[in-house]
């Protein structure tokens, strides 16, 4: 318990640092490395039989933390119903995981573990998206100090051949970047042609920035990618053979439900970059999270299959004590 209680106040520090929006140690690894320390704590309290008191109230402070930060959300009507949907989501992940925990009380032998190993899965998602939450609302909100030399415009779709205003939104965020720099830099944009387009993302979002007066001969276009992932891949092979130098500073600019998913494509096809992200219209706000998270979570899948196998191995050992004399004979 000890060591659950350090690695609770290693946590209630990463949320308050994250609350002041700092820029030095916001990176994917950062935030893999502080999600692994949750689920160390999640699996200390299965083990021992104990109720995770200490997460449950380190993630209460990090969702008041993200709700004072955002305070202004209370202003506006549609951004009260996002947060009303968001809050249902996480109510209902909450009933589950008390559902499945009442469940395992149940005198039936393996259900009963299979039901606590729900319970601790529920906790452990709704403790994640917590986590997610806080940390992509800080890549919205800090003020990027770095010097870049090379900005990512990922793309969000067009709305007939215009930009979208999400997609409007990243790329004033990369305009902002773009004349903070003390020298010129390039910005490549990035998004192919979607289904009954008649122009790719990347050639509607140049001419957005060429009307921001972005010189012309300073955006570079990948307009052949359809996912993410494609954006990053096809942009490192413009990078190989377009760019006389080689970018050491590259800034990623995307919505922040969207960032840490960016950022972690971009861990895997070993592109050294930072990221800044821009706001996201209420409407489909929720939607976005939610989805975003589950495909950030997949992402992880080696590292979620082996903490689901252990959650399930401890379980059924919780429930079904006769199996650890079982095993011991």
């Amino acid at each position: 318990m000890i060591l659950s209680m350090l690695l609770s106040l290693l946590l209630l520090c990463c949320y308050f640092y994250l609350f002041f929006n700092r820029q030095h140690g916001l990176n994917i690894i950062s935030f893999f490395l502080s999600l692994i320390t949750g689920f160390g704590i999640i699996f200390i309290h299965l083990i021992t039989d104990t109720f995770p008191y200490d997460l449950v109230s380190i993630s209460l402070v990090g969702s008041l933390l993200l709700l004072f930060k955002h305070r202004s959300i209370f202003e506006w009507k549609s951004a009260r119903m996002f947060l009303l949907r968001l809050l249902c989501i996480s109510a209902a992940v909450f009933i589950l995981a008390y559902g499945f925990y009442l469940l395992s009380w149940l005198p039936v032998l393996f259900l009963n573990g299979l039901f606590l190993w729900l319970c601790w899965i529920a906790v452990s998602t709704l403790f994640a998206l917590i986590h997610y939450l806080s940390w992509s609302s800080t890549y919205s909100m800090i003020e990027f100090t770095k010097p870049t030399n090379l900005i990512i415009v990922l793309g969000a779709g067009l709305y007939r051949e215009k930009v979208t205003q999400m997609l409007a939104w990243r790329l004033d965020r990369a305009v902002a970047l773009y004349f903070a720099q003390e020298q010129p830099v390039y910005i490549i944009v990035s998004g192919g042609k979607g289904e009954g387009e008649h122009v790719s993302e990347a050639e509607a979002m140049k001419a957005y920035l060429i009307e921001e007066h972005i010189p012309e001969n300073h955006i570079l276009m990948e307009d052949e990618s359809h996912s993410t992932y494609e954006n990053l891949a096809n942009t490192k092979q413009i990078l190989h053979d377009r760019l006389a130098f080689r970018p050491e500073n590259m800034t990623i600019v995307t919505s922040q439900f969207h960032i840490l998913r960016a950022l972690r494509f971009a861990q895997i096809l070993k592109i050294k970059a930072s990221g800044i992200s821009s706001r996201t219209p209420y409407a489909f706000f929720d939607t976005a999270l939610i989805r975003d998270f589950l495909a950030l979570m997949y992402c992880y899948k080696l590292l979620l299959t082996i903490y689901f196998g252990l959650l399930f191995i401890a379980s059924m050992l919780e429930a079904n004590p006769f199996l650890l004399k079982l095993f011991g004979q």
